[in-house]
């Protein structure tokens, strides 16, 4: 009898157990759009955070997302933000002459009043033509890299920013995205070989040395492919995704188990996709991907991979920050948080009836092809196309439209073999589709 009062007893705490907790994402519904997506995102506590995109904005919320304001509009493009504290902080800029133009030829801010202003740091050594990616270290270092399709730079900063040291990294990489260190003198980048995005191969490199020297760690096996960001779950474990843009499709991330000692090179699907950019790991085992279109979860280290529902979650996933194995935010199309806990009072993710965006037809297409879309009711519609480097190519709908049903047509500039994104945001609704022009 008193076995069977246990097993009844054990039974009832696994069943239990798995109604007490609630772990998942959810959209922000007062966060700030982006039709492209938001670059990153930094939060300091559960409460406290900035957000930034390459339209040269930067968001702030102080109650955990439910409301936000705009600090800064400016002509930059905004790639990464890291704070120290609510008013000590740094803001990269991607720079010109990269795939988001913009005149502003300063790689990087910091500030002292919580991004109200934004201020320029003395800059010892070659001046970066751009910034990528950002880790803040301790409560008065920050490295910092860049940038995508290069030149590769590696910064330091000491004193919260007001002064930064430049290291040219050319002679270990073409290109450097994303950053993190663990200690002021060890850490890692990671990029690609070269500064060409078909000609390059997914890098990373470790320094024990604050920077100086760095050692490469692993180089990936396609050409066409660069690393893009990397997280850390846990003291042991590493993972940093890739994005493809020119090679086989076939998406790819790597995984440190050893401290980051030694990498291997994993399949995340061979499917055609797009690209896979920020990713995030609430475990050693349980994690994200996202990108291009739509955002994959893991819960075996990255062995199987399952699409993430609704449709309104982590769309073009750029970033995602964990404050613990219970909180974490993401930016994407919009800003998303993770949390778990109790399922009283835990809010449901607005219901998206009504809502749709169709493949477009034909697809493939040579020349132009028609998108069909629904909206429940009257509001605001984005729809733009992007080309398969982030471009903006052509902006179809600006404006509020009725409730109805809706097709529109797409014409491309000139016929060529090529993929483009098409992008729609409305409401909670977020969506985003792969069309492949044919000469």
């Amino acid at each position: 009898m008193k076995k069977l009062k246990f097993i009844f007893y054990f039974s009832f705490l696994i069943f239990h157990s798995s109604f007490v907790f609630s772990q998942q994402w959810f959209l922000l519904p007062n966060s700030p759009a982006q039709t492209f997506r938001h670059d990153d995102v930094y939060f300091i506590n559960r409460d406290t955070g900035w957000v930034v995109n390459v339209s040269g904005q930067v968001w702030n919320t102080k109650d955990g997302g439910n409301s936000w304001t705009e600090l800064i509009n400016q002509t930059s493009s905004f790639r990464c933000v890291g704070f120290f504290d609510s008013i000590h902080g740094c803001v990269g800029n991607l720079g010109p002459g990269n795939w988001a133009p913009t005149p502003d030829t300063n790689p990087i801010y910091y500030t002292i009043d919580g991004a109200r202003t934004l201020l320029l740091p003395v800059i010892i050594g070659p001046k970066p033509k751009g910034t990528c990616g950002m880790s803040v270290v301790n409560d008065s270092t920050i490295v910092a890299t860049g940038r995508f399709d290069g030149p590769p730079y590696f910064m330091k900063s000491t004193n919260q920013g007001k002064t930064f040291y430049s290291k040219h990294m050319d002679s270990v990489a073409g290109m450097l995205i994303d950053t993190y260190f663990m200690t002021p003198d060890s850490g890692f980048v990671v990029g690609g070989t070269d500064s060409i995005e078909g000609s390059s191969y997914s890098v990373i490199l470790f320094t024990a040395d604050g920077g100086t020297t760095w050692t490469k760690k692993i180089i990936g096996s396609l050409i066409g492919n660069h690393c893009w960001k990397i997280t850390h779950p846990s003291r042991n474990v590493f993972y940093v995704s890739v994005e493809e843009l020119y090679s086989n499709n076939t998406l790819r991330f790597f995984e440190s188990v050893d401290r980051g000692n030694t990498w291997a090179e994993h399949v995340i699907s061979s499917a055609p996709y797009g690209w896979s950019q920020g990713i995030g790991f609430v475990s050693d085992s349980e994690g994200w991907v996202g990108g291009n279109t739509y955002a994959l979860h893991t819960r075996d280290s990255g062995r199987i991979w399952d699409t993430v529902t609704p449709a309104n979650l982590l769309v073009n996933l750029n970033r995602v920050r964990f404050l613990s194995d219970t909180l974490a935010y993401g930016v994407g199309q919009r800003v998303y948080r993770y949390y778990k806990s109790p399922t009283v009072g835990v809010a449901e993710v607005k219901a998206l009836s009504g809502y749709s965006m169709s493949q477009n037809m034909p697809n493939p297409f040579t020349g132009s092809t028609t998108i069909t879309y629904t909206i429940p009711e009257a509001q605001m519609v984005h729809i733009e196309v992007f080309d398969d480097g982030g471009r903006r190519i052509s902006t179809i709908v600006n404006e509020v439209k009725a409730p109805g049903t809706y097709i529109i047509e797409f014409t491309i500039p000139q016929p060529r073999d090529f993929s483009y994104i098409c992008s729609m945001l409305a409401g909670p609704f977020a969506k985003r589709i792969k069309m492949v022009s044919v000469k």
